[in-house]
């Protein structure tokens, strides 16, 4: 007879926890955020995110490249009185930096 050999049990990960802790991620930006100098707008932008919808996931990911856009900005510009062209400016750096082109995945 031969010896039988068993399977170790297997877990289900989307059953056993969340794989992608978003909620422990977007914590840790927000805490990152909130040294930064424009950080009270910038979580308060955050919280726009999430009033409007957007998953945890979703502002965790915005959350995560807000440094990189902020010093990207720099401290000249007020945040709050950002118009359409200063926005498009910003975007066009983005865009043609090679240091931040992971931004856009």
């Amino acid at each position: 007879m031969k010896p039988t050999t068993q399977k170790p049990p297997t877990t289900n990960l989307l059953l056993d926890g969340p794989v992608h802790n978003y909620q422990q991620l977007l914590n840790r930006s927000h805490h990152n955020i909130a040294l930064l100098p424009k950080g009270e707008t910038s979580l308060q932008f955050l919280d726009h995110l999430s009033t409007l919808g957007l998953s945890v996931g979703q502002v965790s990911k915005y959350a995560a490249h807000l440094p990189t856009l902020l010093r990207m900005i720099g401290d000249g510009i007020e945040l709050r009185a950002l118009t359409k062209t200063d926005a498009e400016r910003i975007v066009a750096a983005i865009n043609a930096s090679p240091k931040i082109s992971n931004l856009q995945n």
